[in-house]
Parts: structure tokens; sequence; C-alpha cells
């Protein structure tokens, strides 16, 4: 078992694993505040890079042997290093687990797309991603019943069927009416006078 499989097959990884939250979509930023704050996981991967770091100086320790006793032979030896998995490496493939791994088989997740790419083509393996939750026209909170869908909205947008739209606001809010004793022009300049932003419309 390599290092990497090790990292993945660590206690503390399933237990960071067991824990992300299913009730909302997580995308790549989420999973990373939510792996920072994990001290434990955090340590074990800080393990895995110390290890691969050591595992490198030693190979090519080895490396720097091979090539001097292979001076005297006609085809020179070819090594090939483990690569380093950076952070984003693992935050894909926390995706990959969540939202790819469906039918006993381990897709590959893209965030851009909110698909996965399988590798067996005639056996799905995506599962159904929770709604995004955020600002604006994302979902404020999934719904109970089916992750899948919105259940609220953020203020100033209302539910529907296909997520969260704008609200409509009445077009009637943006004008007020009065009646008073003062001449249509006169009202005219004393409101635009207190304030230079209205339009007055005399009718």
């Amino acid at each position: 078992m390599n290092a990497f499989s090790c990292f993945s097959s660590a206690d503390e990884f399933k237990s960071f694993f067991q824990r992300l939250p299913q009730t909302h979509f997580l995308n790549t930023s989420s999973l990373q505040q939510l792996w920072s704050s994990d001290a434990q996981f955090q340590g074990r991967y800080e393990q895995l890079q110390n290890n691969m770091r050591l595992l490198s100086r030693r190979a090519h320790r080895v490396i720097y042997k091979l090539f001097g006793l292979s001076k005297r032979c006609h085809r020179q030896p070819k090594v090939h290093l483990p690569r380093q998995r950076p952070q984003s490496y693992w935050l894909s493939h926390l995706q990959s687990l969540l939202y790819c791994s469906e039918n006993n088989q381990l897709g590959t997740f893209s965030e851009e797309l909110h698909a996965c790419s399988c590798k067996a083509d005639h056996l799905p393996c995506q599962l159904p991603a929770p709604c995004d939750v955020g600002e604006g026209s994302a979902c404020a909170s999934c719904a109970s019943d089916n992750h899948t869908r919105c259940g609220t909205c953020n203020l100033g947008f209302v539910l529907t069927p296909g997520g969260c739209r704008p609200m409509v606001v009445d077009s009637t809010e943006n004008y007020l009416g009065f009646e008073t004793d003062l001449q249509d022009l006169e009202l005219g300049y004393l409101l635009q006078r207190a304030d230079r932003r209205l339009e007055v419309n005399l009718c």
C-alpha cells in the first residue's frame, strides 16, 4: 500500500468524510474551510506531505547511485517518482466520493459541470447532488424532505419549482399620490428642492 492509499484509508480521513454535511452541496471552498477546521485531519495530511518529502529524498539518493553504476551500460535507467498530490486533488477526490460513488464505482466529479465522469459508461455512478446554498439567487437552505431542491430562499427572492427567482415588486409601490391645495408647479418645485432624486409627474 503506497502513501496515498494509506492516507485515504486512514481513520482521520474516514472520520472527516463521515462528518461532512449531506444537507447541501459542498464546493471546494466549503470543503477547504471544513478541512482547515479539523486539526486531526490536517495533521494527518501534513504527515502525508512529510512522508512524501522523505520518500523523494531517499529515491533521489538511489537514483544517483543507479546512474553512477550505469555509466558502463548502453541504456540509461528510467526512473518514475510518485508525484506529490496537492490539496486541490484531495478536495476533488472528496467531491467524487460524495457525488460520484453510486453502484460500487468511483467516478470523477466536475464542479463546473456538476456532473460525474464514470469509468463504466453503461453503469451510472452519479448520486443526486444537494442544492446550492449561498447568497443571492442561491438557496438559503435545501428542502428537508429532498435535499436536491431548495427549501427556502434569501431575502428578496421567492421559491419556485426551479429554484429561487427575484421577487417582483408591485410597480404601484414606486408612486405616491396625494391631494393638496398647492398649485401643481409649486408642489413640483418644492418636492424636487427637497430631494433632487424625485421625479415629479404632474397630471
